[in-house]
């Protein structure tokens, strides 16, 4: 805490002297009570507004929150003795981003506050869902809230690639209806992607076609060297079944 003095207590007595100077002809009971006076006066007019400095408080954040489904909450911490603070803004759930604010209690009437924190911006980070990925030879389209007593599901089982669509009926449209109102089915689009070849299955058509292409040639030139277009020692030993 700092106090205002110098420049106010030493005219204070300045004044208090020329004061007493001048009423010195008093008794001393009289002279006493000026002076007390006096004292007060200056005591009064020299203490001033003490200080608080905030410069040590600090906010409890140093990265973003992951959501969990419970609360996250930032605070001061490091407040002085004789400070109280409460938020705004300061406590959330769901991702997202926030500004926290703190407004301060103290003994206003006495203290000033020097360096209080700024606002705060805060974050709750989405948490990571991995992915799920398709295995086996029948996929099934999962529905949440299926209540089978009330409702019928079609298309959720398919195998092979595809777009396929999910239907959800209500069993007794009569007396019943969905919640955002009527009673027609409700529909959701089901694809299965294409697997995609195998590096084996590759390789294996890839031989393949090269021995197709090789028995094709070899037809060509057995052909043509039948009916004489093509001839010589090379051809006669690869042909030799060829007259």
């Amino acid at each position: 805490m700092e106090v205002i003095s110098g420049a106010i207590i030493a005219p204070c007595f300045i004044a208090r002297t020329l004061f007493l100077a001048r009423h010195s002809q008093y008794a001393t009971k009289k002279r006493l009570l000026f002076e007390t006076i006096a004292y007060i006066a200056c005591i009064a007019f020299a203490i001033g507004t003490a200080t608080i400095d905030l410069g040590g408080a600090k906010w409890d954040y140093s990265a973003a929150f992951t959501y969990n489904a419970s609360a996250h909450t930032v605070a001061l911490t490091g407040l002085p003795a004789g400070v109280t603070a409460s938020y705004t803004g300061n406590s959330a759930t769901n991702a997202g981003k926030y500004s926290a604010e703190a407004t301060f209690s103290y003994d206003s009437a006495n203290y000033e506050l020097t360096n209080a924190p700024a606002a705060l911006s805060w974050e709750i980070a989405k948490a990571k869902v991995v992915a799920p990925t398709a295995g086996g030879e029948e996929y099934t389209f999962v529905l949440e809230g299926v209540d089978e007593e009330l409702m019928s599901v079609s298309g959720n089982k398919q195998t092979g690639a595809g777009n396929y669509t999910v239907t959800v009926n209500i069993l007794d449209t009569v007396n019943y209806e969905w919640t955002e109102g009527g009673a027609e089915a409700v529909t959701f689009t089901f694809v299965i992607a294409s697997a995609g070849l195998s590096g084996g299955a590759i390789a294996g058509i890839t031989i393949g076609c090269l021995v197709g292409l090789i028995a094709i040639a070899y037809a060509v030139g057995a052909l043509l060297f039948k009916k004489g277009i093509l001839s010589g020692a090379f051809f006669a030993k690869i042909c030799p079944f060829i007259k």
